[in-house]
């Protein structure tokens, strides 16, 4: 999915349903935060993890600014600098801390471009699972569509339109709803232990 068509879904759910297809794709990258963590002993995982879930329970109010900042400001403590890790996890961190911070500012903005962005982190953090797994040379002419065509790329694209379709279908989003969102992405968007 292309980002216009994924520019042209997202214009037909409300903010709310936004927000809610925003932080599932948080949901997906965090256990790559937490992998990293884990092995450069670097980071709050737990922290950020708790941000996304009060997230998750501020869904059906209005965002205290303020607080908002606070979590920003956390947030880019805990951001790894992919200068200071030789290792392709420091990408995928990045990729998870950044989905919260484009999250926390289209609460901010309600720009959908931070909803676009979002998409493309988890898109990306897979492009660079793949070239990385099978050791795909960048300057391959058939690159993109062999990345196109992996399966996690293809669940991930799916999973993306499933939740739009599911809002567009369901505008007035529930707690059921979020439980039941939240469970169709509990597959890890990637899997780390491929990777030698």
């Amino acid at each position: 999915m292309g980002k216009d068509i994924l520019r042209t879904q997202l214009s037909f759910l409300s903010y709310q349903e936004q927000l809610v297809f925003a932080l599932l794709t948080c949901d997906r990258l965090l256990p790559n935060y937490v992998a990293f963590s884990e092995k450069f002993k670097f980071g709050a995982p737990a922290g950020l993890e708790k941000i996304i879930n009060k997230l998750y329970e501020s869904t059906f109010e209005d965002f205290d600014n303020q607080k908002i900042n606070t979590y920003i400001n956390f947030i880019e403590t805990i951001t790894p600098d992919t200068e200071d890790f030789n290792s392709v996890l420091v990408s995928f961190a990045l990729d998870a801390c950044t989905s919260v911070l484009s999250t926390l500012g289209f609460i901010l903005d309600k720009n959908v471009q931070n909803i676009i962005d979002i998409a493309s982190y988890a898109t990306d953090t897979i492009a660079m699972y793949i070239q990385e797994r099978d050791n795909l040379d960048a300057n391959n002419a058939n690159l993109s569509f062999v990345i196109e065509e992996d399966l996690f790329m293809q669940e991930e694209k799916h999973r993306q339109l499933t939740v739009i379709e599911y809002l567009k279908n369901n505008p007035s989003v529930t707690l059921p709803d979020l439980n039941y969102l939240r469970s169709l992405g509990s597959k890890n968007i990637i899997d780390l232990s491929l990777l030698s």
